[in-house]
């Protein structure tokens, strides 16, 4: 399997946990920042476990060798929220899109309705006279 990318666009660093915690017990393989070590001020906060990355990588019905950018920035958290956020603005787009296209049916409808009426008395006026 291939390691995946930070957010940094360098290949993350395979770890393992040796320090047993409450999420992630002793032995757990994970992949972080490479920069989180050597340059503190300049890492991305990338972290996964190898568990999550495989499902993620399946989950997107590619292997974990040609998994996108994209999904390898989510796994980090700033990343996630930024994602998040951006997708949440392109749903808030749509759906104004959505709403405006509605109003501009309506008033055709409404136009059509009239016109209809129109023409449905001018036929009742015809049948009338002829």
């Amino acid at each position: 399997m291939k390691q995946p990318q930070c957010a940094c666009g360098l290949p993350a660093k395979r770890c393992e946990v040796r320090k047993p915690g409450l999420k992630h017990p002793r032995g757990t393989v994970f992949f972080n920042c490479p920069n989180s070590l050597s340059d503190p001020l300049n890492k991305c906060e990338f972290w996964i476990t190898e568990e999550e990355w495989i499902k993620r990588s399946k989950a997107a019905g590619r292997t974990a060798t040609t998994a996108g950018k994209a999904e390898r920035g989510a796994a980090s958290k700033a990343e996630g929220a930024a994602a998040a956020k951006r997708i949440d603005d392109d749903l808030a787009d749509e759906l104004a899109d959505a709403l405006a296209m509605l109003r501009l049916l309506e008033q055709k409808i409404t136009k059509l309705s009239a016109r209809v009426a129109v023409r449905s008395d001018e036929g009742e006026v015809a049948a009338r006279l002829g």
